[in-house]
């Protein structure tokens, strides 16, 4: 059994994306490295092999 993952759709939540945003800032201030924070969200239970 795999996980897979998806990335999570966020429109509509400006404020959600606003926060990430604001934490990537705050990384960056912290120890001076850029980051790029991604949301994923795992699918459900998917038999990989189910389309071969």
């Amino acid at each position: 059994m795999e996980s897979n993952y998806e990335f999570t759709d966020l429109n509509g939540h400006d404020e959600l994306i606003k926060e990430i945003l604001n934490l990537e800032e705050k990384i960056k201030q912290t120890i001076g490295d850029k980051v790029n924070l991604i949301a994923y969200s795992q699918m459900d239970d998917v038999d990989v092999n189910k389309y071969d």
